[in-house]
């Protein structure tokens, strides 16, 4: 399955992607810096993205306005399908690259054997819920 890029949503679609995720100009929820390590061990090896953005965010002030004059981070972003995605920030004139992890839930999952080689995980918070066969 291929990805979507942010343009190929329907109205619809961009409405309910903003409502969990934010505009343009937003952070999505749970946004932070992760290490060189963190990136290599992650899902983002395992798993393909379900749709891919580019943004520029804003951070805001106390009252929740934008600080249009502190400068703007723009990252491009992959949403994996569990809700949890990652951020891709280029830092052109330090020439290096800082990678950002984001999502709706920190999964925690409890495991149901299904069959001898098929296993479902379902999330404790949100109740996200994958199968995995492990057979040849």
């Amino acid at each position: 399955m291929a990805w979507k890029d942010i343009y190929e949503l329907s109205v619809k679609e961009k409405a309910e992607h903003e409502r969990k995720y934010g505009a343009y100009n937003d952070f999505p929820p749970g946004w932070r810096e992760i290490s060189q390590e963190e990136m290599a061990r992650s899902n983002f090896f395992t798993y393909s993205p379900v749709l891919v953005e580019n943004r520029q965010m804003y951070t805001k002030d106390e009252n929740g306005e934008k600080e249009f004059n502190k400068g703007r981070v723009s990252a491009r972003l992959f949403h994996m399908p569990d809700g949890t995605g990652f951020g891709l920030v280029s830092d052109y004139w330090g020439k290096k690259i800082q990678w950002y992890r984001f999502e709706l839930c920190n999964h925690e999952y409890a495991r149901t054997t299904i069959g001898k080689c098929l296993t479902r995980y379902t999330c404790k918070k949100c109740n996200y819920s994958e199968e995995i066969d492990s057979s040849d």
